[in-house]
Formats: C-alpha cells, sequence, structure tokens
C-alpha cells in the first residue's frame, strides 16, 4: 500500500515545495560596459521580466541575468512555468532552465518554441457546473482506498500545530476560519457512492469542528507532556469521510498570551502546500477582522473538484501510454531495497511511527550550498545523492530506489487551490563502479531531471501498472522516503503575535523511515534541520539517532572532499570506533594458555578418580577407568612412531571406545581426525590420503566397510589385548600447547573437502570460557549426539571430562530418533545437552515436552529461529544460542536467549577473542550496518592443511592488534553489531549453507554432479519447505541425447 502524499504527518513544517531546489550557478557579467543593466529588447523578454520579478519579488532585471542567480529554484521555476503556459500557452521543463539560464536565452528558446509549436498545449482547465457530485482525482482515490483499508489511520493526517504568544483573539479567529472554509471547496467536501462509484460532494456551509482546551497550571515539564498528549489524541482521531469535512482546529489555551493552534486535515483534502495557502489567508483573514479592515482576497478562478475533473479527462490515451512507457522503461527489474531492520517486518503495515528531529549547523548548510553552485548543482542534488550513499553503505547494494515528493501544481489556475495535489516519483539511484562523489552528482542530476520531466504520472497509475502482487507489509516501489523543503509560503504571524513551532512524536509513520531536510532559513525555523519519521515495528529510536549521525557525518565529508570514491567515505564516528574496536573487544582473561587438552581431562581425572565420567549403553567408565585405559593406548601408539602434529585417524562408532580412542590420541602427542562410518567412502579416503595419517583407529565391525587406505588399521575391540600390555601410567609427550589436537575435514568449493587444523590453546581457550559461561559443573550429565566430524562434539566430549561431569554417549540411531533421544535423555537424567536446531525441531515434534532433569539447553550449528526458541523455552529450561566457525575453535559467541520476540542474536565474543564487522574496505562498520564478521584472538586455526593460498586468504592479518603476528579469520558471515553490543547474524556473503549443522560449499556438490558424463551443467540449492526442514536440492541439465542418471550414480 501507499500514497501520493509524503507529507509528515505531525512537522510543522513550512507548506512545502516537494520538489528539489534548483542550481544556484555562477553569474556572469550581466551590466553593459557603462554600468547601466541590459534591459529586456523583445516583447518575449518584456513579458518574460515582468513575470520573473513577480515570482522572484525583485526589482529590475537585467537580460543577462541567471534566474538562479536572483534566487530561483524549482519550486519558483515551476511557478514561473505556469505562468508562462498561462500567458503564452507554452510548455517548459525544469530543465529548460538549465539548458536557457539567462533571461534572454529563456526567451529566445520560448520564441523558437512558438515558431516550431514544439510542445502541444495542455487541454484548459474549466470551471465545471456545480450542481451534483464530482469525480476523485487519482490521489484522491487512493487516499479513499486507504481510508476503506483503515479508517482509524492516522498516517494519512496532515498536522501542523504552533504556539501564538501575544493577543489572541478566539472569537475572530474562528470567524477566519469560517471565511477560509467557504473559500475553497476542498474544505467543504465529503465523499460517498453513487451508482457504485466513490465521488466528491461540496456542501454549502458545513459546520467546522471547532474544539478550544485550556490546560490547568502547572510546572512546565507536566504541562508540556498534557500538551503532547492532547496534539496525539487530535492527530490520532479517525474522520468520518462520508458525513463530515475532513478536517479539524483545536485552540488549546495555555495562558492569557499564550495559545497553541492545531489543525489536522485528512490527505484527501490537503497537501503541505494547502498548509501555506490555509495559514497564510486565515492569518490575513484574522488580522483584517481584528483591525476592523476586512481583507478581500482575490477571487478563486478553479476549485479542487475541476482539477480532478480535467485529470480524468487529460490523462489516458497516448497521453498516460507515452507517461507509463518512460516509468516502465526506469523501473524495469527493480528489486525492493534489503534494508536492516532491528525487527521482524509484521505481516501488514501498522504505521505504528516514531520521530526524530536533529538540528544542524548552519555551516554545514553553508557547505551544502557551496558545492552545489560549484558544481553547477543544486543543494537537492547534494543531500540526495549522500542520502543515497548512506542507503548503499547500509544495505550493501548499488541500485537504490527512493521516493522523492513533488508539488505537482504546474498550472497557474492551481497554485492557490486547497487540496491533494501532491505526486511521489521514484528516483532510482545508480552507485555502481565506485564513482566519486561528483561523479554521482552527475548521475543523480541526470537522473532528477529525467523523471521531473516525467513527473506528471499519478503515482497511482504507477502502482497499478507495475505492481501486481499486493504486498500489505510494505509500501509499493519503494519504502524510503527523502524530502528537502522549498517553501514557497513562510507565513507572517498574527499582527503583535510571534509563533514557534510545536513539534510531538505523533506516533506514526507512513513508510519504514523518510527523511525530511530543511537547510533554508525559516522563521520558526532559523537553522537547517532534519525530520525523521521512522515505523516503530521495524527500528528502535537509538537507531535512527544513529541512522542520522551516520548521514550527518557523510554530508560533512562529500562537502569537504567530494573528488573521493564513494567507497571512501566512512559513516563512523569515532566514538563508535573507539567502541567497536576496543571496548567491546576487551575480552581478555586468564587460562591455563601452556596446557594442552588431554592435561586437563588428567588433572581432573586425578581429583575425582572414582566418580563416573562416561557411560554408554549399560556400561561406564571411572575417571580413572578412563585415564589408564587411554594412557595404555597413548603408549601404543607412541610405540607405532606416532607423535606431535602426526594425524591417527579415528574411524569408529559412538561408544566407550570412541572417548578412550580420542584421549589416547591425544595423550601419544598426535592429532585425532575424526572419520565418521556413515560418510561417502571416496570422501574418507581423500581425507586419509590428504592428510598423511599412516594409523587408523577402529573396531572389527567396521572393516569391511571402510575406506581403501594404505596405512594400519588398529581394531580397539580385537586388538585391545595387545594395546592393554602397555603401561597404565601417564604418558610423557613432545606436543605442546601450539601443536595440533585435531583436524576438521569441512566442505570445499573446488569438490574437495579441506582440513581444518585445531591447535590445543585454541581448546583450553575455548573450554575455559565455556566452563564459566554458558557453565558446566562436575554435579552435570551430560548427553553428546554429535558426530565427531562436527566440530561441535570437541565440547560435548571433553567440557564434561575436564570438568568432572559425566558424558553420556549415545549411538547414532538413538540420536536420530526424536523418541528414543527423548527416552535417553530422561533415563540418564541429563541435565545439559548441545544440539544443532534441527535435533531440537526432531525432540520438539516427537513429542517431547522436556526432561525433568533438563536444566541448560546449548544450540548451534546453524540459525536458531525465534519460534524454535520460544518452543524450547517451554520446556522450562535455559537456553544458550551457539555461534562459531570450525577455523575459531568451535564457538565464538555465546548468548542466553529469553522468552518473548526480541531478535535472536550471537551475543559477544568468548574470552580471548574479538569480533570486527568490517565493509568490503575492511574498516569497521557502525553499529547496525551489516558487514562481513572477522574473528581475531586465541582460538584461531593454524590454517588449512596443505592450502597455504587458500589459507592466506581466509587468515589475514589483524591490523587492529598489536600482537605481533595476530591474525583474523575472515568468516564470510554477514553479521552486524546491535546497540547493547550483541552480534546478530544475518547470513552469508558466499554460497555457503549450512544444513543440519553441517557447512557445506554447494560449489562442492556441483562440482562432483557436473563430473557425471551425462551432466551438462546442475545447481544446487538449499531450500526449506517448512521452517527447520532444510535440505539440499539439486537440478540439472542433460548432455544432448542422455538418460537421466541413476539415483545411485
Amino acid at each position: 500500500m501507499n500514497h501520493s502524499a509524503i507529507e509528515p504527518s505531525n512537522h510543522n513544517l513550512p507548506p512545502i515545495s516537494e520538489q528539489p531546489q534548483q542550481p544556484h550557478l555562477v553569474s556572469e557579467k550581466t551590466e553593459q560596459e557603462d554600468g547601466r543593466p541590459q534591459l529586456a529588447q523583445t516583447q518575449t523578454e518584456q513579458l518574460l521580466t515582468e513575470i520573473w520579478a513577480s515570482v522572484l519579488e525583485c526589482g529590475s532585471i537585467d537580460r543577462q541575468q541567471r534566474f538562479f542567480d536572483l534566487g530561483g529554484h524549482s519550486l519558483s521555476a515551476t511557478q514561473v512555468a505556469s505562468r508562462i503556459k498561462h500567458a503564452m500557452d507554452i510548455e517548459i521543463s525544469l530543465a529548460d532552465f538549465f539548458n536557457a539560464p539567462t533571461l534572454a536565452e529563456l526567451a529566445a528558446l520560448l520564441d523558437s518554441r512558438r515558431r516550431q509549436d514544439v510542445h502541444a498545449g495542455l487541454p484548459p482547465m474549466v470551471a465545471l457546473p456545480r450542481a451534483g457530485s464530482f469525480p476523485l482525482s487519482f490521489a484522491q482515490e487512493r487516499m479513499w482506498f486507504l481510508y476503506q483499508f483503515a479508517p482509524d489511520n492516522a498516517a494519512y493526517h496532515v498536522s501542523s500545530s504552533y504556539l501564538i504568544e501575544g493577543p489572541f483573539a478566539v472569537n475572530h479567529f474562528q470567524t477566519a476560519l469560517n471565511m477560509v472554509r467557504q473559500r475553497h471547496d476542498g474544505l467543504r467536501t465529503i465523499f460517498n457512492y453513487e451508482n457504485q462509484e466513490i465521488r466528491q460532494l461540496v456542501l454549502e456551509a458545513p459546520e467546522i469542528d471547532f474544539r478550544q482546551y485550556e490546560l490547568a497550571e502547572s510546572d512546565a515539564a507536566d504541562s508540556e507532556a498534557r500538551l503532547h498528549d492532547l496534539l496525539r489524541a487530535e492527530l490520532g482521531e479517525s474522520f468520518d469521510l462520508v458525513n463530515k469535512p475532513a478536517w479539524r482546529v483545536a485552540v488549546i489555551k495555555v495562558s492569557d498570551e499564550k495559545h497553541v493552534i492545531s489543525t489536522v486535515m485528512h490527505h484527501i483534502i490537503f497537501d503541505q502546500w494547502s498548509a501555506g495557502i490555509f495559514r497564510t489567508e486565515l492569518f490575513a483573514i484574522y488580522d483584517g477582522l481584528r483591525a476592523g479592515q476586512p481583507v478581500v482576497l482575490e477571487p478563486l478562478e478553479l476549485q479542487y473538484p475541476d482539477f480532478a475533473g480535467w485529470q480524468r479527462d487529460w490523462l489516458q490515451g497516448e497521453t498516460e501510454a507515452a507517461m507509463l512507457a518512460y516509468w516502465r522503461d526506469q523501473l524495469d527489474g527493480l528489486a525492493t531495497l534489503t534494508f536492516p531492520t532491528d525487527y521482524t517486518r509484521p505481516p501488514v503495515q501498522s504505521y505504528n511511527g516514531g520521530l526524530v528531529i536533529r538540528e544542524l549547523t548552519r555551516e554545514l548548510g553553508d557547505s551544502v550550498q557551496r558545492l552545489a553552485d560549484n558544481n553547477d548543482m543544486t543543494k537537492f542534488m547534494v543531500t540526495i545523492a549522500a542520502f543515497s550513499l548512506m542507503l548503499q553503505k547500509y544495505s550493501d547494494q548499488f541500485d537504490i530506489p527512493v521516493g522523492v515528493p513533488v508539488a505537482n501544481r504546474h498550472r497557474l489556475e492551481v497554485e492557490p487551490i486547497i487540496g491533494t495535489f501532491v505526486n511521489s516519483l521514484v528516483l532510482r539511484f545508480n552507485l555502481d563502479g565506485d564513482p566519486t562523489f561528483i561523479e554521482l552528482l552527475a548521475r543523480v542530476r541526470e537522473l532528477t531531471l529525467d523523471a521531473y520531466a516525467n513527473q506528471e504520472l499519478p503515482f497511482e497509475k504507477l502502482v497499478s501498472e507495475l505492481v501486481t502482487t499486493r504486498d500489505f507489509s510494505r509500501t509499493p516501489l519503494f519504502q524510503i522516503l527523502f524530502n528537502m523543503v522549498n517553501a514557497p509560503f513562510d507565513p507572517e504571524p498574527p499582527a503583535g503575535t510571534q509563533t514557534e513551532a510545536v513539534e510531538f512524536d505523533g506516533n506514526v509513520s507512513q513508510f519504514d523511515f523518510s527523511f525530511t531536510v530543511l537547510l533554508d532559513e525559516y522563521r520558526e525555523y532559523p537553522n537547517p534541520v532534519i525530520f525523521v519519521d521512522y515505523c516503530t515495528d521495524l527500528f528502535d529510536h537509538a537507531t535512527m539517532v544513529r541512522m542520522v549521525e551516520h548521514y550527518t557525518q557523510l554530508l560533512e565529508q562529500v562537502t569537504a572532499d567530494p573528488n573521493r570514491p564513494l567507497s571512501a567515505y566512512t559513516m563512523l564516528t569515532e566514538a563508535e570506533r573507539v567502541q567497536l574496536v576496543e571496548a567491546w573487544n576487551d575480552t581478555v582473561a586468564p587460562y591455563p594458555d601452556s596446557s594442552c587438552l588431554h592435561e586437563l581431562f588428567a588433572a581432573q581425572a586425578a581429583r575425582t578418580p572414582d566418580k563416573i565420567a562416561v557411560t554408554a549403553g549399560e556400561r561406564s567408565l571411572t575417571y580413572a577407568e578412563l585415564d589408564r585405559r587411554s594412557n595404555q593406548l597413548a603408549h601404543f601408539l607412541q610405540a607405532k612412531g606416532v607423535g606431535p602434529d602426526d594425524f591417527v585417524g579415528l574411524y569408529i562408532r559412538r561408544d566407550l571406545d570412541m572417548v578412550v580412542g580420542l584421549l589416547g590420541i591425544l595423550k601419544s602427542g598426535a592429532a585425532y581426525l575424526p572419520l565418521d562410518p556413515s560418510f561417502p567412502a571416496d570422501r574418507l579416503a581423500y581425507m586419509l590420503a590428504d592428510s598423511q595419517a599412516s594409523l587408523v583407529l577402529s573396531e572389527e565391525k567396521l572393516l569391511e566397510f571402510a575406506p581403501p587406505f594404505d596405512g594400519e588399521m588398529v581394531c580397539l575391540d580385537r586388538d585391545w589385548e595387545q594395546i592393554a600390555g602397555f603401561s597404565a601410567a601417564p604418558v610423557s609427550s613432545a606436543a605442546t600447547a601450539t601443536n595440533l589436537a585435531y583436524i576438521i575435514y569441512t566442505s570445499g568449493s573446488t569438490g574437495k573437502p579441506k582440513g581444518v587444523m585445531l591447535q590445543h590453546q585454541g581448546v583450553v581457550n575455548f573450554l575455559t570460557s565455556m566452563r564459566a559461561r554458558p557453565g558446566l559443573t562436575a554435579d552435570d550429565t551430560l548427553l553428546t549426539v554429535t558426530t565427531l566430524s562436527f566440530d561441535i562434539s570437541v565440547l560435548e566430549v571433553f567440557l564434561p571430562l575436564t570438568t568432572g561431569a559425566r558424558l553420556v554417549v549415545v549411538s547414532k540411531e538413538i540420536a536420530a530418533d526424536g523418541w528414543l533421544l527423548a527416552e535417553a535423555m530422561a533415563r540418564y537424567d541429563t541435565t545439559v545437552m548441545q544440539a544443532t536446531p534441527v535435533t531440537w525441531s526432531m525432540l520438539i515434534e516427537s513429542g517431547w515436552n522436556g526432561t525433568p532433569s533438563l536444566r541448560k539447553v546449548l544450540c548451534g550449528g546453524e540459525a536458531l529461529s525465534r519460534e524454535l526458541a520460544n518452543k524450547i523455552l517451554e520446556r522450562d529450561v535455559e537456553l544458550w544460542n551457539m555461534y562459531g566457525p570450525t577455523e575459531t575453535t568451535i564457538w565464538s559467541a555465546v548468548q542466553q536467549i529469553l522468552p518473548g520476540s526480541a531478535p535472536i542474536t550471537i551475543g559477544h565474543p568468548i574470552a580471548n577473542t574479538t569480533f570486527y564487522i568490517l565493509d568490503r574496505q575492511g574498516r569497521p562498520v557502525p553499529i547496525g550496518v551489516p558487514g562481513e564478521l572477522l574473528i581475531g584472538g586465541d582460538g584461531l586455526a593454524r590454517g588449512y592443511l596443505h592450502r597455504p593460498d587458500l589459507t592466506a586468504d581466509r587468515f589475514i592479518p589483524d591490523p587492529f592488534s598489536a600482537k605481533p603476528g595476530a591474525r583474523l579469520y575472515r568468516t564470510g558471515d554477514l553479521a552486524r553489531y546491535r546497540a547493547d553490543g550483541n552480534v546478530e547474524f544475518m547470513g552469508r556473503l558466499d554460497f555457503q549453507v549450512k544444513v543440519r549443522g553441517y557447512r557445506i560449499e554447494l560449489g562442492e556438490i556441483e562440482h562432483v554432479m557436473d563430473r557425471h558424463p551425462a551432466i551438462r551443467e546442475s545447481v544446487v540449492i538449499a531450500r526449506e519447505d517448512s521452517p527447520g526442514d532444510k535440505r539440499l536440492v539439486a537440478y540439472y541439465l542433460l548432455q544432448s541425447e542422455q538418460t537421466n542418471p541413476t539415483t545411485a550414480e
């Protein structure tokens, strides 16, 4: 849904032009040699001199003077054009004021147009018979539709509130209101159906909805609060368009010398230009009544219904088709701007709004003017170009649609009429190619002039033509609006008084957000100011305050140095930089950084030797038993020649021997290579060959399924008698904290997985941090469900074993069955469990309603939805969201999730870990702005095995650290900081996906499929047809004359 109107609903802006100001160009010498001005030389020049003097309110005009040098802008250019049309029946455009800037040049252009009859004239606008009803204009028609859809919606109420300080006569004011009402049909109009067609009917003298209030005396703060409450109530009260004219006026007495005037008009009869007419005429009549000298206003030739009828007759057939053709071409392929919001967009737009007001310095306003003057641009072009740059940096998109209002009063006859004329244009900014700001301005100038040459097409027509599917959650074609105020009216206050704007938050917003910029000086706004209306369903107030600061920051930079490429400008303030780079990365905490993982277990076994360490089925091992068995295995492996940074494969089912094997490998000084028996044999064979593992631990039942392997295969069941012959005494190895603990193979884009090498130091830091937060105690029982090939299993196995808790291992079959898993959780009195969202969804879908002993749920591996989070929390547990790539050691951030509707975040970095969210140039982005998340600290992997180029690409020097050799890992994850310092994960920057916790490069699957002789081309996507049920789907094209591959193939 949208509208053709754009006025802020509760700002006392000067009645705005809704058109960009045209450039104030540098003048050339215009006087004759003797210093006398060059006066008009032709009849056309004389006529043009009179028109310029009338509109610009200036005296003698030199024929070589430029229109913009005399103070002209887009509004006054439109007024000149309408007067030329009225006097000469010749159409000129705003672009003509650029092409023929002097009076003499414009006169010559008019003479040429008259001779060549270049532009066919518009049909005349005539007064319609006053009997009966009238058709609606296109803008009114859309307003009526929106009223029918939401009659109580105040987003389309145009409000103005101002304080009159000085003597005030309510009786004269009310009489003046009646006289203005009788002067304008729009103020006496109601709407109703005739023969199933909505029509407007002008009443003779309907009663004005006039209210009077008096604020009781109280302290200033309380008085202001009650005044704002009253003004909000006035703004929010709905109108009855069928039975009464859609406007009301309230006079609020604050004291004998202070009165606040509130006017609220429905947009179906009123726009901001109308506000200028209304207030100017009202004050003139009021002053005349008080002085006893009635004011005679020039009679109106036409009324709004005449315009509506004219517009209906004119805008059809070839005229409409030509305009539609331009906009259809201009907006072809336009995508919705994906702008980051604080909250999920509701399915139906509510128009709930908030307001931010920011006063700018006069120096900044002057800087904008200078940049415009020096480059043949307008202030509008400068400010909206900077606005589009801000939107690009927030969205990381380069095709930026922005709504812009235009006054749409091109004819002299409609200038003094109260009604809704304003139209909305969609300006589509192209910021691609990293141009300089000056180059962007050139693009903006061309775009703006072309759009204004085609501005007459009602926005409603454009929506009907281009929007085929209605989306009730957002306005069509654009959701963000920019407006720069140029005021044709700056009404004088009533004689003997002063006026002051009364600003208040009207709690409404027509768009996601809109910026209204005033740079010129007005009676009630002497300094530049920005008004921002925003949707509170989407944004926090603090977010919009920061956004205005970011916009101001950009405006200051582009005006100071407009010749830099767009990528060189930054929105980040120094205060934000300190907060993001330093304060929120102050994560230093002590941990045993010289210890190895297995040494933490050995120390725990010495503290609690008789406590149950691990249970699988009906079998258990105490800490002492597990320590002894793993020592024996370690001695055995050392005897085989295994040592630091060697890889030993573990191809085994989930049982006690799995845990013995893990600890035995680590104690030997080697690193373990998990080999999941469910993985394809060729993938496992590649991992063995790439790692150059010389030995694999397995079990006899799996030998027939084992991948091809030239090294030694040791079965922990079959060969245990031999292994048990080795000493159970503590093992000494040469491994240190910087040696490898394990290698995990993740999906690779080349078709081959890549091995990520993780060191003991990172794992020890991780476990130390996890023990504190989310927290685990010696009294806990943790049930592990995750395959060893997924690195989150490291937490499940080693956190309990280094804390003194009990580890419970269940089979793959139990872990994959919701009912069996729920039964196991209850049977073993599980207190803590970690799993992916898919597993938690499976449990809930199987009927699991919680486990009495379960107190803490850890969820990670893929994005956690708010819906699933709330379902888990209903089971009376503490829920933690876990985030981290394999390359930074399991989880790098954790966050407790509370019930409610707040967005899910990944929280803060864990101990000794740093987060940086950077733009494409590697610079920190401000709070709320998405960028790539880079992770530093002690958890970083050594790199990718045998992949130095990839390691150098993903692990880069840390420019924010003074520590020698410090690195950052480029995650490829899109994230942003929220105002509280929590980080929000927003998706991927590449084609990588996560399915059931596994990180998958879609390109790897496509690479394998494309090698099949029958397949010409393939595409793989991750599809989620129902929430939580994400799966991979492959599409392919066959080679000519080939049959479909079989499922086995």
